[in-house]
């Protein structure tokens, strides 16, 4: 049922209902971002409060965006420094999924990107911060995507089970090419999740594209990252891009949270442990001054979600690669 016309009729605009539930929603994930890689900590509970003070966030001061901007980035009772990355996670909530509703409108497939769009945002912050990707996201993101995709782009049930296969047996082979080339891992079997979740929301044709546009973004911020931070290393520790593991026993440690006036965060997440090593495969240890590619799939499904007709019409349309 498409509900824009209704409310357009009471007077409601669409898309400011949109980009508000899209603020709210970035403020929960700042909460899943904060305390979803430790075992020990609720996403639910206890409500918002200052991880240094330990005081209660009222409701007004738990705005998403402006109570950052009100509050100049500090806790209003200490004064100690709010990261700038809880308005940023909201405000880029919003933004993209005011712009799955310009893609998609009130519809089936519009769910199925605000899903898609959300697990893809909080995978790329906890990615950044841990090298981890949840496996509390990724494995039931691909179970979602092969149910939702029938429904939502008019396919069959197969496309889904397709695309996240054909994923995961990509990455696989990739990931045991390189550590028999190389001798040791390059991709841990967190990205083959996350890649398979991409290939199940999105379909088989959908992967190329993503991997392009992620591999073409990842090899540009190496390059920077390189000339940056790079001089005077000998070529074995020269930036690279390469996957993470998934969020059973990952390195390096994190460092404690600080603290959020616009979303909850655990009273003692500074001394929440992560959740322990499940299995020995999932366990991978990064190469020094390598650079997470689970934000870069990211980049590449959302590029692939909201211009996928353009990618496919140069890809395979005009000849690039055979259909």
């Amino acid at each position: 049922m498409d509900l824009g016309p209704l409310l357009v009729g009471s007077g409601v605009p669409v898309a400011a209902v949109v980009l508000v539930f899209g603020l709210l929603v970035g403020s929960f994930l700042n909460v899943v971002i904060a305390r979803l890689p430790y075992e020990d900590l609720s996403i639910v509970s206890p409500r918002s409060r200052c991880p240094k003070c330990e005081t209660a966030i009222p409701a007004w001061w738990n705005i998403p965006v402006l109570s950052w901007i009100v509050l100049r980035g500090k806790c209003a009772n200490c004064r100690a420094p709010i990261d700038v990355r809880y308005p940023v996670v909201e405000l880029l909530t919003g933004v993209l999924f005011l712009a799955c509703y310009t893609r998609f409108g009130l519809t089936t497939a519009f769910l199925s990107a605000l899903i898609l769009t959300g697990s893809l945002i909080a995978i790329t912050f906890i990615d950044i911060d841990l090298w981890e990707i949840p496996d509390q996201i990724s494995i039931p993101g691909i179970v979602i995507g092969v149910v939702l995709r029938p429904l939502a782009f008019d396919v069959p049930l197969w496309s889904g089970l397709a695309g996240a296969a054909a994923g995961a047996a990509m990455f696989l082979a990739i990931r045991w090419g390189y550590q028999w080339l190389r001798g040791r891992e390059g991709m841990g079997l967190g990205d083959v999740k996350l890649i398979a979740m991409i290939g199940a929301f999105l379909g088989p044709r959908a992967l190329l594209p993503s991997i392009l546009v992620a591999s073409f973004a990842g090899a540009i911020v190496g390059v920077i990252l390189k000339v940056v931070f790079g001089h005077g290393q000998d070529a074995e520790e020269a930036v690279e891009v390469v996957g993470s593991d998934s969020v059973s026993g990952s390195e390096p440690e994190p460092e404690p949270e600080s603290e959020n006036a616009s979303a909850p965060e655990p009273q003692s997440a500074a001394d929440a442990e992560p959740a322990p090593e499940e299995e020995d495969d999932d366990y991978w240890v990064p190469p020094k001054d390598a650079v997470p590619f689970g934000p870069f799939l990211a980049l590449g499904a959302i590029a692939q979600l909201l211009f996928g007709p353009t990618f496919q019409r140069i890809l395979f349309d005009v000849g690039l690669f055979t259909n």
